[in-house]
């Protein structure tokens, strides 16, 4: 073999194979190219009539193109010149960045040009439902007929596969096209263990999994008949062909489901985004040969061991595993700081068998959900759609925002204890798997160490209208245990907001800490006060500009004091009134803050108090998706507006408390807390508080009063149950499996 800087090129007594792009680029077997293009990973396929239902995901994702990012070329030769081995890593991310798989392949090249492909497919986000997912590569347009042993001859898929009967299947590349009156994906055949593709001459390649694979054989490319639902071939004179043989040899490819008119793919034939190991074998083939020679060509197994495949259990414990039998598993497991451990998993030896491709898999902390509760919500529809269902790691229930009798409109909120600090590097949303209906668009997440004490958002943006995980960075060193949860608005812009499930991300469990602000005291009076100017904001009525603006304080002046009463449902969402002013939204111009002296009732009429380091805060109004309370100049008659990408500095100072001459201290050192674990309640009291256990059709069970610490055996029969601690104003609410 010859090795450059960026290929490598193998030759034997009748074949070249040319590595390039960090994969198969080539290869050519007695003078006649047989694979034209590089082996590179494949993820869509044309959308069917049935695939309505994930056709605007799949855009979403990007998943109809891939951008490689190739990998170096690792080699290696046996000593005794049996088989040379080429490794590489690559990279593809989807069109808009939404996934990015890392992708380990290992060749091993034979004398006689048999090449054995072993590779395993890790993305950095999974659970998405993908069109499928394989590899593609072109043969010259020659290599035109088709014999396979799998289910044929009728095109056959994982839900579509019954009248498709098991057997050896002679067909041509032409007849793979199904001219539907709308062009779309056809021509797969399930569960084949060998395809040949030859020329007339008989000159050809045969590929063959020992696992079984999903292959598709045709002279178009799906990416030139659709690129989205706009700009897709939409009759037949519109289709796109090729002249070469276009080859996807898949480890799945989607069952077709019924959502033309219908339900989408059953759960059971359902396949989403996750680690994938796939290998098969290339084999030339020189001249004309029988069935029975293909099948005696084919009835080789890979000297190669499957890669390992390693997920995590919802109790945080990783297992590993490979599909060769008998396989030892050698480990080696890396801490953040890192220290390394190593071992083994054995069934017995398996001898014979080369080393299978390294496979590394990064986890993070393992965030145990079990121990999060509900703090508060603005609403909920309750029966099947309660709060609790976003945190209760089953993507199949929702938490969905009421919508009968009545229909509150954004924003809605969740608050959520997580039952322990953790350093958070995601959050992670999870839209209704049944539908689009009050998914989440424009969104903010928070973090605190008090449920009642909010800063700026940790991250915030839109979310695609899918069912899929959808995962955002927070950066910066965020410390908390409690988790906000704000929808801004929802998909069609309607009122109602839903959620399937809630994630964090973390790397590591620390300490309890408070916060070190003070949550507001609704009796209090307040004087907001700009921070560079030393001004303080007061009410002062003016037709153009609106009804608040900075001036001199007059302590006797009660238009400078301000009382914060929350709304009803929200932790940071306030009423704020200035002496009988309260202030809210002028209809005519949302940048506009005027007053009124009835107290608001919605979005329109509520600030959000963003409480910073030192006193400091920010304000927002409730009706404004992200610009804040700012200033066009900061002097004396100078008025906030709703609408500013800087937002104005104030600080909040207590007026009652400066007042009052006996201060105590009423903040317990305790907070309320709520765990279970192992059929016993952990419970965490400043003072008398209500447990109250409901079953999962909102019927109360039992209601005791307790206080302070304690542990509480939960003596109940199998089902679901929703656990509630209250304690004054505050609620952690739990929904337990026993």
């Amino acid at each position: 073999y010859t090795k450059g800087s960026t290929n490598c090129i193998v030759t034997g007594k009748d074949f070249t194979a040319t590595f390039s792009q960090g994969t198969l680029s080539k290869y050519i077997y007695k003078g006649n190219t047989m694979i034209s293009t590089p082996l590179k990973l494949n993820t869509f396929r044309v959308p069917t009539e049935n695939d309505h239902a994930q056709e605007g995901n799949w855009e979403a994702l990007g998943v109809h193109s891939l951008t490689l990012a190739k990998g170096d070329l690792t080699v290696t030769e046996d000593e005794n010149h049996k088989w040379i081995d080429i490794q590489a890593t690559n990279k593809y991310s989807t069109s808009t960045k939404a996934i990015i798989f890392n992708v380990q392949q290992r060749f091993r090249v034979f004398p006689d040009g048999t090449i054995t492909v072993s590779t395993i497919t890790t993305p950095n986000v999974d659970g998405q439902v993908l069109p499928k997912l394989g590899f593609r590569f072109e043969m010259p347009g020659a290599c035109s007929q088709l014999t396979w042993f799998g289910r044929g001859p009728l095109d056959s898929y994982a839900d579509r596969k019954d009248a498709s009967l098991p057997g050896i299947w002679h067909s041509t590349v032409a007849e793979q096209w199904t001219n539907f009156i709308r062009p779309q994906e056809t021509g797969n055949k399930e569960d084949v263990r060998w395809l040949a593709i030859q020329q007339t001459s008989g000159a050809g390649l045969i590929f063959s999994s020992p696992q079984q694979m999903a292959t598709t054989v045709g002279n178009w490319r799906a990416e030139e008949i659709y690129t989205n639902r706009n700009t897709r071939a939409k009759h037949p004179h519109e289709m796109t062909t090729v002249r070469n043989t276009v080859v996807c040899l898949d480890a799945w490819n989607r069952a077709l489901g019924n959502a033309s008119c219908g339900p989408d793919v059953m759960t059971r034939y359902e396949r989403k985004n996750a680690q994938t190991p796939f290998s098969f074998i290339i084999q030339p083939i020189d001249s004309i040969v029988t069935d029975l020679e293909l099948t005696n060509l084919a009835s080789v197994s890979t000297p190669v061991c499957e890669p390992v495949v390693m997920k995590t259990d919802r109790n945080g414990y990783a297992h590993l595993s490979t599909s060769t039998q008998g396989a030892t598993i050698h480990y080696k497991k890396t801490s953040k700081d890192g220290a390394e451990e190593e071992g083994t998993l054995t069934e017995q030896t398996c001898d014979g068998l080369a080393d299978g491709v390294e496979t590394t898999q990064q986890f993070g902390l393992h965030v145990d959900k079990r121990d999060w509760s509900i703090v508060s919500y603005d609403s909920q529809q309750g029966g099947r759609e309660i709060a609790t269902n976003a945190i209760d790691d089953d993507e199949s229930t929702i938490w969905h925002t009421q919508y009968n009798p009545n229909t509150p409109d954004c924003p809605h909120e969740l608050v959520i204890d997580m039952g322990h600090t953790y350093r958070v590097t995601t959050f992670s949303y999870k839209g209704r798997t049944d539908g689009s209906n009050g998914r989440v668009i424009d969104y903010e997440v928070y973090f605190s160490n008090n449920p009642k004490i909010w800063g700026d958002p940790a991250a915030s943006g839109s979310f695609k209208d899918v069912s899929d995980v959808q995962t955002v960075a927070i950066n910066g060193n965020v410390e908390a245990r409690f988790m906000r949860f704000v929808a801004k608005s929802v998909v069609g812009n309607n009122k109602y907001a839903s959620a399937a499930e809630l994630y964090i991300g973390a790397d590591e469990m620390v300490e309890d800490r408070p916060s070190g602000l003070s949550t507001i005291v609704p009796s209090h009076k307040y004087r907001i006060r700009e921070v560079s100017s030393n001004l303080c904001l007061h009410y002062q009525a003016n037709t153009n500009e609106g009804d608040f603006c900075l001036g001199k304080y007059d302590e006797n002046d009660n238009s400078y004091q301000f009382t914060f009463t929350s709304a009803t449902g929200f932790s940071a969402l306030y009423k704020l009134k200035a002496g009988t002013h309260y202030m809210c939204v002028d209809a005519s111009a949302s940048w506009r803050i005027i007053s009124v002296t009835k107290a608001p009732t919605d979005a329109n009429g509520y600030m959000q108090l963003e409480q910073l380091d030192n006193g400091k805060v920010h304000l927002r109004a409730g009706w404004q998706k992200s610009d804040h309370v700012g200033f066009d100049s900061k002097k004396t008659g100078s008025y906030i507006y709703a609408n500013k990408s800087t937002p104005g500095v104030f600080y909040l100072e207590d007026i009652t408390l400066e007042k009052e001459t006996d201060i105590k201290n009423t903040t317990s050192s305790e907070r309320l807390g709520l765990l279970h674990s192992e059929g016993v309640l952990h419970i965490n009291t400043p003072g008398a508080s209500t447990l109250s256990i409901y079953n999962i059709s909102g019927q109360l069970l039992t209601r005791q009063r307790l206080s302070g610490n304690c542990h509480l055996p939960l003596s109940l029969q199998q089902g679901t149950y929703v656990i509630m601690l209250s304690y004054k104003d505050e609620n952690r609410i739990m929904k337990i499996h026993k």
